[in-house]
C-alpha cells in the first residue's frame, strides 16, 4: 500500500501510528522512530511511497551508519558460520520431513 498508491482511502496505518505517537508524546517521548526506510528519496523510485508515508507525519529523514562486526578471531568466526549453516540445513531438512 505504501509503495504503490492503491487504496488511498484506507488509513488504518495512519490511525495506528497517530495513536501511538500521541500516546508516546503523553508519556514524555520526544522522538518516534519508524524504523528504517528503503533509502529511496527519488519520487520515481518504486519504494518512495514508504518514505512519503513516514514523511507525512512531519518527521525528517535521518540516516545512521549501519552495523559492522569486528572479527577478533577469524578462524573462530569461520567455525561459528559453519556451525550456523549446518544447524540451518538440519532445521530445514527436519521441517521438510515433519511438515509435509
Amino acid at each position: 500500500m505504501y509503495t504503490k498508491k492503491i487504496l488511498p482511502n484506507f488509513r488504518a496505518a495512519f490511525a495506528l501510528h497517530s495513536a501511538v505517537i500521541e500516546d508516546c508524546w503523553k508519556r514524555g517521548a520526544k522522538t518516534y522512530d519508524f524504523e528504517g526506510v528503503s533509502g529511496a528519496l527519488n519520487p520515481e523510485d518504486q519504494y518512495y511511497g514508504i518514505h512519503d508515508f513516514k514523511k507525512s507525519f512531519g518527521g525528517e529523514f535521518i540516516e545512521f551508519l549501519g552495523e559492522f562486526d569486528y572479527i577478533q578471531d577469524p578462524q573462530a568466526y569461520q567455525r561459528i558460520l559453519k556451525r550456523q549453516r549446518r544447524h540451518r540445513r538440519l532445521r530445514q531438512g527436519l521441517a521438510r520431513v515433519l511438515y509435509r
